[in-house]
């Protein structure tokens, strides 16, 4: 019997506001590489949603519709993570992915969150009663791989934009390496509609690689109690600026990336003993900026006086699509001048000789 019924994206919003109690601290390390390769869509494996010309994706409340668990054939063993026995997978369709495992016992449940591309939630086009084509999410297991395909899938979120017709198309692939525990997320051809980007870029869409512990009370009902280690991917997808989170009570849930990864695009994260030098920052850490959305100027603080020197220091402004609008010197008064931009999202990069920070900000 399982105990999890919280959704993949749930626990995510759940922990940004829980204070982590220390009785079972994870003590992992990640790495990070990013490269091209052709994405290589399943033909065969197990539909998880999509069979018989299943709407699936529009009533997400109803549990089965967002989230379901498949039992493993045979435990995995996660390297690191060896006194763990994970023996379930938990899919999401918000893009999300667990293998899974649950101590009886201590009432813990352990979940290796494998994270392509979460934003709220994608569905079959068959939702659009104009579409004729069906979305898919299978994965496939053998001796060697665990792989979770997404495939022609739809966006919720353009259900309420322009005419709400679906006519994007999402594609990616989830590899986990069961030799080593090598995960690779591999991004296929996508439609996006300009409105779905501007409207995803404006929300978020996270990309990351988790160990998350949570804990349940003796009647199986959450705890209130999170650890877990993260890797997160922020900013530009093609350049993405790497985040590690261990206090997830300070995690931004606005800090992503800004766009959806472009074909061919690999992500691959691996599994390492702990050290004591990976410490990665957001941008809120060391910069205060506001007021933020704003309608013309955005001022800039350091959270410490002396952090930089303010003529070492440069700020860029992109836009969810990649392209580089501002960049200037931070003058003397802290002062941002965003006049010459249109109303939307963009993303600030502050430049000094001691870091790199991204964030997001709004132009009303």
């Amino acid at each position: 019997m399982y105990r999890k019924l919280l959704s993949i994206s749930q626990v995510f919003c759940f922990s940004l506001f829980l204070s982590t109690q220390v009785f079972c601290q994870i003590e992992i390390d990640f790495s990070f590489i990013q490269y091209q390769e052709e994405y290589q869509p399943l033909t065969s494996g197990d539909t998880i949603w999509g069979m018989n010309n299943e709407k699936f994706g529009v009533d997400v409340t109803a549990i089965d519709n967002f989230e379901r668990i498949i039992p493993l054939p045979e435990p995995l063993i996660i390297n690191q993570l060896e006194e763990w026995v994970f023996d379930y997978l938990i899919f999401a369709v918000s893009g999300g992915t667990g293998i899974a495992s649950f101590n009886e016992d201590l009432n813990q449940e352990n979940i290796l969150v494998l994270s392509p591309a979460t934003t709220s939630n994608y569905m079959s086009p068959l939702n659009d009663p104009e579409n004729t084509d069906q979305g898919y999410i299978i994965y496939s297991l053998d001796e060697d791989y665990l792989r979770i395909d997404f495939q022609n899938l739809a966006h919720s979120e353009e259900l309420h934009l322009g005419d709400g017709r679906l006519i994007s198309r999402f594609n990616f692939q989830v590899e986990y390496r069961i030799a080593d525990s090598r995960t690779r997320y591999i991004y296929g051809p996508s439609i996006i509609s300009t409105e779905l980007r501007q409207h995803l870029g404006s929300i978020y869409i996270f990309s990351f690689f988790a160990v998350e512990l949570s804990q349940y009370d003796e009647f199986g009902e959450w705890d209130n109690y999170y650890d877990g280690e993260m890797l997160l991917l922020i900013g530009l997808p093609d350049e993405p600026m790497q985040t590690r989170i261990s206090d997830v009570n300070f995690w931004d849930p606005q800090i992503s990336l800004i766009d959806f990864p472009s074909e061919s695009t690999v992500y691959e994260f691996n599994i390492l003993p702990p050290s004591s030098n990976n410490e990665l920052v957001l941008l809120e850490d060391k910069i205060k900026f506001y007021p933020n959305p704003t309608t013309d100027f955005l001022m800039v603080d350091p959270i410490k006086e002396d952090l930089f020197d303010r003529d070492d220091v440069y700020f860029k402004i992109f836009s969810i699509d990649g392209k580089l609008l501002l960049n200037h010197h931070l003058n003397q008064t802290s002062q941002i001048d965003l006049r010459s931009l249109n109303s939307g999202s963009y993303l600030l990069k502050i430049t000094s000789d001691k870091f790199n920070a991204y964030g997001r900000i709004i132009k009303k």
